[in-house]
């Protein structure tokens, strides 16, 4: 189906124009080993988030059909748009604009901690303005269906090498790469926001999560740090599957989500490589569809 496979790891430490070790490349071209991917700014060694994502929209824009997972939740739980139901929960891009308005992490200065502690001032009144938030014990329907539980997208207390600091860093961010990219438009799907179906002349952008396959490479990555590891899963296994017949790439695009299940699931994201357990297609998680007004 492609060409090209991109792991992305993420962080969300600092502010967007900082440099991180933290933020990790890998690239695979064909059923060829994933290879380090640097920076492109002269003299640096490591990535900033602003960097990465003018790199991807310029690679997505130009290359040919690339695949590119990325580790950080490209969505919210369901109770979230609930809550704050101006936001429309059947549109994503609008939901990126309004959560960029409130948490403005892709500019200069601005770092996801500080705007931890001032949307929890919104949210007591003692700021005014709108408060974009949610709680811990909030989870998405695809957390649910994962062999290995991701952490809370909005567990702050962990610290920033969790989902909900490196989350609340790249939506703003995944938003831009869409806008430069030229998004559906252009030939650039983000799934399953664009669609559960991917048409074979795109390059597609989707929700990772490697710690499903962190006992498949252990023998490859032994001499790698946890981050150019987790960026090498990525890339290894979407190229691996790309190339199998037996368990084919194509198949986890439609991970057998019930009918019922599937508006909420377009909602919140999917994780790519996840499929839905037959355990949980006969409870009630159906989304209600008041929540779509």
């Amino acid at each position: 189906m492609f060409d090209r496979y991109i792991g992305i790891d993420y962080s969300g430490a600092g502010t967007s124009n900082e440099r991180s070790g933290k933020l990790a490349v890998q690239l695979a071209e064909g059923d060829g080993e994933p290879k380090r991917k640097c920076t492109y700014a002269q003299g640096a060694k490591n990535w900033t988030r602003a960097e990465l994502a003018h790199w991807l929209a310029r690679e997505l824009r130009e290359c040919p059909k690339t695949l590119v997972g990325i580790d950080h939740a490209f969505s919210f739980p369901i109770k979230y748009f609930r809550q704050h139901y101006m936001v429309p929960a059947n549109d994503w891009e609008k939901f990126l604009d309004d959560f960029q308005n409130s948490w403005p992490t892709d500019q200069g200065r601005v770092t996801v901690r500080e705007m931890y502690y001032k949307q929890i001032r919104r949210m007591m009144g003692q700021v005014p303005g709108e408060y974009r938030f949610g709680f811990p014990y909030w989870q998405r329907l695809t957390e649910k269906c994962a062999t290995v539980t991701p952490a809370p997208v909005f567990d702050f207390m962990a610290g920033p090498r969790t989902v909900a600091f490196s989350s609340h860093a790249g939506l703003p961010w995944l938003r831009q790469v869409r806008q430069e990219s030229g998004g559906p438009k252009a030939g650039v799907h983000f799934w399953p926001f664009d669609g559960w179906s991917v048409c074979g002349d795109h390059s597609v952008v989707v929700e990772v999560y490697p710690a499903i396959w962190k006992k498949t490479y252990k023998k490859e990555t032994k001499h790698m740090n946890s981050d150019q590891r987790d960026a090498y899963m990525i890339a290894r296994w979407m190229s691996e599957r790309d190339h199998d017949e037996n368990d084919p790439l194509a198949e986890y695009f439609h991970p057998r989500v019930p009918g019922k299940q599937k508006p909420r699931a377009k909602t919140e994201g999917w994780i790519f490589g996840v499929r839905f357990p037959s355990s949980l297609a006969r409870q009630s998680l159906h989304l209600p569809t008041d929540a779509f007004s």
